[in-house]
């Protein structure tokens, strides 16, 4: 029993995130799924403000082509749990698995149904930002008819937040699946409506070739495909794909997002004279019954084609900013600070160059703190850019692609302005934050004063 109305009466599904269970809601009689956190992610900030994401963001929006999602619950005496509707049916992703490429007809059907979800969810505020097969369900209505839904609103972000805010997490990890995000969201810039509908094209190019458009096995390869790579169009690898829909499709996947359909409607009109050519019939499921919410395993990424492969840029994706304030230990009665940025560094372009701006110092009682003491510009910068490739390896070995992160650094240096460690802000004695440490260890922070010794503030970012 949970939330003193919801009794579970079988377990359905098992997803990284929850376990979801088939449920009644007892005041009403009415079946419902119920998605419970995992046991191990209880207590995990991240994960309740998922849950409770999905909650917010579902709350306005409302459309039969989007699952509805009834109540949250996160209380301190029982884990957290989200209510929705009980779907039975399969994910695209499992009837591509199946299937593998469609009939032209009924992928575009599919993909009008979540244009029209995408619609009402743009004019609510809310952009799903994660559309991917896994997402969209395919609902077993026991007729012909097609039934559409959009899941998991996870990661959903409220048009009136920025994005630091809407990300849920406090070191800004990649939002989305890489293979299906827009370059923009590659990139970790401010996202709208139009990376729903880049994604959305995504999934429909693979619904018609078998395929991603990006189809790339590494991922520091496949970050530099998606923001340079053109997928081939439709039409030239189907015969029977019509002109005008590649077009549709193609317009979609444009790599500058002005270069797309500026909002869902338009492309639900787009889709429109596809849907019709042929029937576009539910599936129908073999197994008994499936929960909408129980997120699938990923498919595995097909091996990179040749001529990507041949191309795939192999600089790092590592773009260092380096907020460097001065807590010196020899007596100084306020601080200065130093500001380095790096130039949008991608794979797929050259190095970035650092550049070196000095805050204003900190004012202090009766006038103005006096300058910095200890690094001339420049130093700093330098000294740092040595060390870009041994952080970067650090992220990569991790485990930890995802290239929004950005995480903060105490280093602790010596007289002489050697680093003697570095240590994550908050402290996390994580894999990752150990091999940081490893890798600065050692460094020379530029030529200070005799005699001071102190800590620099570090943030590194990766774009």
């Amino acid at each position: 029993m949970l939330g003193q109305k919801y009794q579970l009466r079988q377990r359905i599904g098992v997803g990284g995130m929850g376990t979801v269970y088939e449920a009644e809601q007892l005041d009403t009689g009415r079946t419902v799924a119920v998605k419970v956190l995992q046991q191990h992610l209880i207590g995990v900030p991240a994960m309740h403000a998922r849950f409770r994401r999905e909650a917010q963001a579902t709350a306005g929006v409302r459309h039969p082509n989007i699952v509805e999602v009834m109540d949250f619950h996160d209380a301190p005496d029982e884990p957290p749990f989200l209510v929705m509707e009980l779907l039975r049916g399969q994910t695209l992703n499992t009837l591509l698995k199946k299937e593998g490429p469609l009939p032209v007809a009924r992928a575009a059907a599919i993909a009008h149904q979540v244009a029209i979800a995408l619609v009402t969810a743009h004019q609510a505020g809310v952009i799903h930002r994660d559309i991917k097969p896994d997402n969209i369900f395919l609902v077993d209505t026991g007729t012909e008819a097609l039934q559409v839904k959009l899941l998991d609103f996870g990661v959903a972000r409220l048009m009136h937040e920025d994005d630091a805010t809407a990300l849920g997490t406090a070191n800004g990890a990649w939002v989305g699946t890489p293979s299906y995000m827009a370059p923009e969201q590659i990139r970790c810039r401010p996202v709208d409506g139009r990376a729903d509908i880049y994604s959305l094209g995504a999934c429909l190019y693979q619904m018609v070739t078998g395929q991603r458009p990006i189809d790339v096995a590494d991922n520091v390869a496949l970050v530099s495909a998606v923001m340079h790579d053109v997928p081939a169009p439709l039409s030239g690898l189907r015969m029977d794909v019509p002109d005008g829909l590649s077009q549709v499709v193609e317009r979609t996947l444009q790599k500058d997002a002005a270069a797309r359909f500026p909002e869902a409607h338009e492309l639900v009109q787009a889709l429109e004279p596809w849907t019709h050519a042929a029937p576009a019939t539910a599936p129908r499921t073999a197994a008994a019954s499936t929960a909408a919410p129980v997120p699938e395993a990923p498919a595995p990424e097909a091996p990179a084609a040749k001529a990507r492969a041949a191309t795939a840029h192999e600089r790092s994706p590592l773009q260092p900013i380096l907020l460097v304030g001065s807590a010196l230990a020899v007596g100084l009665a306020a601080t200065g600070g130093l500001i380095l940025t790096a130039s949008g560094m991608t794979p797929a372009e050259e190095p970035a160059v650092l550049r070196v701006i000095e805050l204003p110092r900190a004012p202090v009682e009766g006038g103005v703190a006096p300058a910095a003491q200890g690094y001339s510009e420049g130093w700093i910068a330098e000294s740092i850019e040595a060390r870009v490739a041994a952080l970067d390896g650090c992220y990569t070995h991790s485990g930890e692609d995802a290239a929004c992160r950005q995480d903060t650094y105490a280093l602790v240096y010596s007289p002489k302005g050697v680093v003697l460690g570095a240590r994550m802000r908050p402290h996390q004695p994580t894999a990752l934050s150990q091999c940081i440490d490893r890798a600065l260890r050692g460094l020379t922070l530029g030529k200070p004063r005799p005699a001071m010794a102190g800590t620099v503030t570090v943030l590194l970012r990766r774009e």
